[in-house]
């Protein structure tokens, strides 16, 4: 992983240079001056993502200080801060070259990488590692591969586009049912004994589910007693020993299409269906409870065949 902010990783907290002296990066130090932003950041998935229950009870389980570089790169207890993409050398990074009164609050400097993939790909494009040891090393096999899928899918918007619209930093995405369920459609169609299950991906710019390999979609079949006969998964799912991964995830467009995947499974009795977004693994699922998971569609299995 080449960071362009390592040096402040896992580190204290930074400094700003200000007419008034050096102060402390803090998000909080942040709020007076950017309201909106602050606001949309506190209320984000960033802000928690050293706190949230979902990544607290998952890190318990498997206590890897590598994760702590994306989930809580500085010294704060406030997960991905401000200071975590926005401070350098003790300067204000910003994307679009400094203002006058920027420069009257404290020390900044251009990045345009601010508005690049450059600035997700720290912690949205990583391989698997190999061991927990300082340095870490990684394998050749991703863990999160989100940039890739997005250079993939022709790139003609940056990442910032969709999860950093008009400045908030609200950062929305699998989180966002409302995002989610507009990103995502599924048609449930019964074809004899088989139930046929096609996903469709609506413009998103990377594979759906993206990121941690452990995010799925399941999708579950009833039959009239409403007895569960039948769940399948799907997404990035490790294949074990070999080393390889077995991809059912929604992949983006790359031709201006809609994206799709068919599955068939047998399952003669089942006449309704119910397909859920899952954001963690069964050993984390089982201490979770409800927030595991989130329920995307349900209803009546179609009878009539897909065109």
């Amino acid at each position: 992983m080449d960071f362009w902010v390592a040096a402040l990783l896992l580190s204290a907290v930074p400094s700003i240079d200000t007419p008034s002296g050096p102060r402390e990066a803090s998000s909080n130090w942040c709020a007076p001056c950017h309201v909106m932003q602050h606001e949309t950041w506190r209320a984000s998935r960033h802000a928690v993502a050293a706190t949230n229950r979902l990544y607290t009870t998952n890190h318990r389980q498997w206590p890897m200080r590598w994760c702590d570089e994306c989930h809580q790169p500085l010294a704060l207890e406030e997960g991905v801060g401000c200071a975590s993409c926005h401070v350098k050398e003790r300067r204000i990074l910003t994307s679009a070259p400094p203002t006058p009164r920027g420069l009257e609050a404290h020390a900044e400097r251009h990045e345009p990488a601010l508005s690049t993939e450059e600035a997700c790909a720290r912690c949205h494009q990583f391989n698997f590692p190999i061991s927990d040891a300082e340095p870490v090393k990684f394998s050749t096999l991703p863990m999160q591969n989100t940039v890739a899928e997005w250079r993939a899918w022709g790139a003609s918007k940056p990442c910032q586009a969709c999860h950093l619209n008009q400045g908030s930093h609200a950062m929305t995405g699998s989180h966002d049912l409302a995002r989610l369920r507009k990103a995502l459609t599924a048609q449930v169609t019964r074809r004899g004994a088989d139930v046929e299950l096609r996903l469709e991906s609506h413009r998103a710019g990377h594979a759906v589910p993206t990121g941690d390999p452990f995010r799925a979609l399941r999708l579950e079949l009833f039959d009239a007693e409403d007895t569960l006969v039948l769940q399948r998964s799907f997404g990035h799912h490790a294949r074990g020993a070999d080393g390889g991964m077995e991809d059912q995830a929604v992949p983006p467009s790359l031709d201006g299409g809609v994206p799709s995947r068919r599955f068939a499974l047998t399952a003669p009795e089942a006449t309704r269906y119910r397909l859920v977004f899952v954001y963690v693994g069964p050993r984390t699922a089982a201490a979770v409870g409800s927030e595991a998971e989130v329920e995307l569609q349900a209803g009546p299995i179609t009878e009539e065949p897909l065109p």
